[in-house]
């Protein structure tokens, strides 16, 4: 082999190492140049834990058989807590249209029913709290205290179904009802099934509108 052909093989080696080097840079410098859309407005968990958790402000109405609703209203807003649950031996707070990190380790109303309400109020807990939730049966009795009454409600029914439109069926025709239900999968990530828990209020103030 001449020199002419040792020099040839060198050079035919180093040019895609030379390429590479060229093409990183010219990658680099675009990017620096790119304007990307979403650079201040990042969502992620940390944005929602900025959310406050509310108490209910100072209630106005009367403690009586029948509580009006705007009563309830007037002192909620979104992530307020607004009691507690108690199933079996284990409780959690209830809060009110709370969002995904604050609804964490808590009963969440995800609907604009309030307990005690004429129509269905519908809970949610979360899969990794929902051991008790799901060892709930017929005829079984739960007890939610809130800021304006505290109810006994008992369990009608127990069931799984496999999407929401069914979910939104669950209690239909039955009066002050809660409907309690949570995610059904096994395992991290979220499913399409639901387990539910369909209550009917036995003692506690009726929520009515006004």
């Amino acid at each position: 082999m001449n020199h002419d052909e040792k020099r040839l093989i060198k050079y035919s080696a180093l040019i895609p190492v030379i390429v590479a080097v060229v093409l990183s840079a010219v990658f680099c410098a675009v990017l620096a140049n790119i304007d990307f859309p979403f650079t201040d407005r990042t969502v992620s968990l940390a944005d929602y834990q900025k959310e406050e958790i509310k108490e209910p402000s100072e209630f106005q109405g009367d403690f009586g058989e029948t509580i009006k609703r705007g009563d309830i209203a007037g002192c909620v807003s979104d992530n307020t807590i607004i009691g507690d649950i108690s199933i079996e031996n284990t409780s959690f707070p209830v809060i009110y249209n709370a969002n995904e990190v604050n609804a964490c380790g808590k009963l969440n109303i995800v609907n604009d029913a309030f307990i005690g309400e004429t129509r269905r109020s519908f809970a949610e807990i979360y899969k990794n709290d929902s051991s008790m939730l799901k060892m709930l049966a017929k005829g079984d009795t739960v007890t939610v205290t809130t800021f304006y009454s505290v109810y006994d409600y008992e369990v009608v029914d127990t069931m799984t179904v496999s999407n929401y439109s069914q979910l939104k069926r669950c209690g239909e025709g039955i009066g002050n009802a809660v409907v309690l239900f949570t995610d059904n999968s096994v395992g991290p990530g979220i499913s399409n099934e639901y387990f539910v828990c369909v209550c009917k209020m036995i003692s506690g103030s009726k929520v009515t509108e006004g």
